[in-house]
């Protein structure tokens, strides 16, 4: 579902750097689904036409888009659009495409570093 935080694998040579991974699994947000359209104008994300309401769900030092727009992209049966909370030039679908259903894990289940503060939520 849109919103949820979801465990990927990514590809094998991703077209960016991941922050502190060498290789292993993603961790990002859900913000479109299968059959959906995403594109950002400006720094607003519009998915089929409308914008995507997720105020809590991201950074807002760095806005709903970051340095990186979001292409038109049409999302096919079993693809998903994931973005991370920190929109600033962060490795996610606007680099790396749309991820397939098959290479979800798992999802989020808990935060553990937010602000410089390590505690624990349950997503």
């Amino acid at each position: 579902r849109r919103g949820e935080i979801v465990v990927f694998h990514p590809p094998r040579s991703p077209p960016c750097t991941v922050v502190g991974g060498r290789g292993g699994d993603l961790v990002l947000r859900v913000v479109a689904l299968p059959g959906e359209v995403i594109r950002s104008v400006g720094d607003t994300v519009l998915v089929d036409g409308r914008p995507l309401r997720n105020r809590a769900w991201y950074d807002p030092r760095f806005g709903q888009v970051g340095s990186t727009p979001v292409r038109a992209t049409k999302l096919a049966p079993g693809q998903y659009f994931v973005m991370a909370d920190n929109r600033s030039d962060a490795c996610d679908s606007r680099l790396l495409g749309p991820i397939s259903k098959s290479s979800v894990v798992g999802e989020g289940i808990a935060v553990v570093a937010r602000s410089g503060h390590l505690f624990f939520e349950a997503l």
